[in-house]
C-alpha cells in the first residue's frame, strides 16, 4: 500500500511539474514596413534592409528587375537586399519580388513609371 501511494505521488508531481513548464515561443512572422516602391522610367536602385529571424530566399522573374543577395541565414544583424530596376522604354510596369522565409512570405511590389511620348 505504502507503495501505490508512492507512485501515485510520483506521478502527480510529474503531472503537476508538467502544467507549470513554459512553452516555448511560437514561430514569429517576418514584417516590413514598407513593401511598395515606386521609381521613375530611369529605373534606379532600392536597399531593402531587415533582420531576418530566419533563413530567407528572394524571388522575381520579371527580367527587368536583378537583386543580391539571392538568400541569406537568419541574424541579428541587419540583412540589406540591393534590388536593381532597369530602365523602362514602354509604358508603366509593375513587379513582385517575393521573400520567403520559414514562417511567412512577404511580396514586395515595385511599380515602374513608363516613357514619356516624344
Amino acid at each position: 500500500m505504502k507503495r501505490l501511494a508512492s507512485i501515485a505521488i510520483s506521478v502527480a508531481v510529474l503531472i503537476l511539474s508538467a502544467c507549470t513548464q513554459k512553452t516555448p515561443e511560437g514561430p514569429r512572422e517576418m514584417v516590413m514596413d514598407t513593401t511598395e516602391f515606386s521609381l521613375a522610367a530611369e529605373g534606379g536602385t532600392i536597399e531593402l534592409k531587415f533582420i531576418p529571424i530566419s533563413s530567407w530566399t528572394a524571388l522575381c522573374e520579371e527580367s527587368w528587375v536583378s537583386y543580391t543577395p539571392e538568400s541569406g541565414d537568419a541574424s541579428k544583424e541587419e540583412a540589406v537586399l540591393t534590388i536593381e530596376v532597369s530602365a523602362n522604354s514602354d509604358g508603366e510596369r509593375t513587379a513582385e519580388l517575393v521573400l520567403s522565409f520559414e514562417t511567412n512570405d512577404i511580396t514586395i511590389t515595385i511599380n515602374q513609371g513608363g516613357a514619356s511620348a516624344p
